[in-house]
């Protein structure tokens, strides 16, 4: 009634996944001999980085590149991870970690911290200063459970001893459905900074938590490869439209 596959088999799953992968390298490099007037490029992205960032870099890469189709997956971290490591993806942006291993090798692009995000006429909009706390006190409107940005908003929840504050009045699966909700409720919610970083929400208030740095959950954000595996012209460049994107800030 089931079928699975023997130890020998689970062996050789894996080598067949590795040459499978090589092959697919060497048949890239090998049409990348010629030019990058053509071929694809396969990004994998968590949510909040997707918002802002990549799209300008999409948009710059496709002006100097249009003979590249370009591919852009929004993915969970561990799932975008697999898909590397299976040669879907040519490159991730991704939360770093310390699980990452040997199999993946990754470059640093900022650290992910929350902000508090506001409409202009809630009360808390017109402090110098808002924690966590005050936050947690008020109305909000957060990412459901499995976003890395509600696992952030519950660890420095934790580290102030505040797990039994939150309580969302309202839950959403897409960043561009909570702000919305924020506009149209006066209610608050917490972002990752780079969801709204890069960005202009004139409509919003976006302001730094005030809490002692320890006392708030942060995590680093980066490029993600297969360790030891063809980088391809056009996941470089990318890399590249990605890099300059962040530095204008």
């Amino acid at each position: 009634r089931s079928i699975r596959l023997t130890a020998a088999g689970e062996i050789l799953k894996r080598r067949a996944v590795s040459m499978l992968r090589e092959l697919d390298d060497a048949k890239r490099e090998i049409a990348e001999l010629q030019s990058m007037d053509r071929g694809e490029l396969r990004i994998g992205i968590v949510s909040t980085v997707n918002v802002a960032v990549v799209p300008e870099a999409v948009g710059n890469f496709r002006n100097s590149h249009p003979g590249v189709s370009v591919s852009v997956r929004e993915l969970q971290m561990e799932l975008l991870e697999t898909e590397l490591l299976a040669g879907n993806l040519d490159l991730g942006i991704s939360f770093m970690h310390e699980r990452h291993g040997k199999q993946l090798d990754t470059e640093m692009l900022f650290v992910e911290r929350l902000v508090a995000v506001l409409p202009q006429g809630h009360a808390l909009a017109k402090r110098k200063t808002i924690t966590l706390p005050e936050m947690l006190s008020q109305p909000m409107v957060l990412l459901s459970h499995g976003f890395c940005t509600r696992e952030l908003v519950l660890e420095s929840a934790a580290l102030q001893a505040l797990e039994h504050s939150l309580r969302p009045a309202i839950e959403m699966n897409s960043i561009e459905g909570v702000l919305a909700t924020v506009r149209q409720t006066n209610m608050v919610t917490l972002m990752p900074e780079s969801a709204v970083r890069w960005a202009a929400y004139p409509d919003l208030v976006v302001k730094t938590l005030a809490d002692k740095a320890e006392d708030l959950s942060f995590r680093p954000v980066g490029l993600v490869w297969v360790n030891g595996g063809h980088r391809t012209a056009a996941a470089c460049a990318f890399a590249e439209e990605v890099k300059a994107v962040i530095r204008k800030e």
